[in-house]
């Protein structure tokens, strides 16, 4: 009688395994902890003035390359106009990169806020009273400050400023070609024009006039999280009170 053959699998020795699947994202678990934290901001409140960093998927919109948008926001936008951000703790923000869209949320006061007073406690180094301006108001305090500022803009308020502005236009033109090659129209105009007629508008000039430039770039610069960029607007607003705005000059509103 004829045996058969056992013939065992040859087992693979572990250096030939293939590496297991690195496990799930816990996303139930991320869930969980963005609710929790939702819960606690609404129940005692938040304060960014004490953020020192913002996750990098927050600074998307901030970044540039060279002088234009990033590649990851150009990437975004072209694969639709509304996004939800990857962010700790499954916080729900989204990113609208869409026109229409965007458009919509502007327009849309009581669905969407642009006020993030109440997101300042009153005994930090920022407060909400540091916020204010145009770009974080609401109505009816957002009308109220475009009704104060719209007169200095009307044709005939303006007009009276292309004096001012021709000659600020002039004396950076002059740096620029003092420069000599290559051209840096960022550093020698595009940068010292506007602000240079800003501050004269303002009464700063001189020292004053260079530290208003540096808190300008500082108070749009929130990549190093809200404190560096609110901390910039109040800045601002203690150095606003050392001189006396020139007559007929806008008011400032942050």
């Amino acid at each position: 009688m004829s045996t058969a053959e056992l013939v065992l699998p040859e087992c693979p020795r572990p250096e030939d395994r293939a590496p297991a699947p690195p496990p799930p994202r816990p996303r139930r678990v991320r869930r969980w902890l963005g609710a929790l934290l939702a819960r606690r901001v609404r129940r005692r409140g938040i304060d960014l003035a004490t953020l020192r960093v913002l996750p990098r998927a927050a600074t998307v919109p901030l970044r540039r390359d060279g002088v234009g948008p990033a590649s990851a926001l150009t990437a975004l936008a072209a694969r639709g106009p509304v996004h939800r951000l990857e962010l700790p703790l499954d916080v729900a923000v989204h990113l609208v990169t869409g026109a229409a869209e965007a458009r919509a949320v502007l327009a849309d006061a009581d669905g969407y806020s642009t006020d993030v007073r109440h997101l300042f406690s009153g005994d930090g180094p920022v407060t909400g009273a540091d916020v204010g301006g145009l770009g974080f108001t609401d109505p009816p305090d957002h009308t109220r400050l475009r009704r104060l500022v719209a007169p200095e803009f009307t044709r005939a308020r303006l007009q009276r400023l292309v004096p001012v502005v021709e000659g600020t236009v002039d004396r950076a033109l002059d740096a620029l070609e003092a420069a000599g090659s290559p051209a840096d129209l960022v550093r020698h105009v595009a940068t010292p024009v506007p602000m240079s007629v800003i501050a004269g508008l303002l009464g700063l000039e001189g020292a004053d006039e260079q530290v208003l430039a540096r808190l300008a770039t500082r108070r749009f610069d929130a990549t190093g999280g809200p404190a560096g960029a609110f901390g910039a607007v109040s800045a601002q607003r203690r150095l606003l009170p050392r001189r006396s705005p020139p007559s007929g000059a806008p008011p400032a509103t942050g």
